[in-house]
């Protein structure tokens, strides 16, 4: 059974990490080789990524398109997944 990808929520997990990891559109667009235009569009839901645009994604904030796609996984637990802090280049930050 093929499952569908929720283009709102892929998107707005794009912006939030986009964000978090310290990227503005521009510089985030230079560094995952994806138009400013088309990014701006995937982070509000119009726009339709191909697998390899999320895997450019996915790959410049260093995460995997299945995070992106169903979100992070949980422990056992229950409790959610930290991120750690990245600079505008991705390296880790020291807190």
């Amino acid at each position: 059974m093929k499952k569908e990808v929720d283009i709102n929520t892929f998107g707005g997990r794009v912006r939030d990490l986009r964000k978090r990891s310290g990227f503005k559109l521009k510089t985030f667009s230079a560094v995952s080789g994806i138009s400013v235009s088309m990014l701006s569009q995937i982070e509000r839901g119009a726009g339709d990524p191909s697998l390899k645009t999320m895997r450019k994604i996915a790959t410049a904030l260093k995460c995997s398109v299945g995070f992106l796609v169903d979100g992070p996984a949980r422990p056992s637990n229950n409790e959610p997944i930290e991120l750690a802090p990245v600079d505008a280049n991705g390296a880790p930050v020291d807190e």
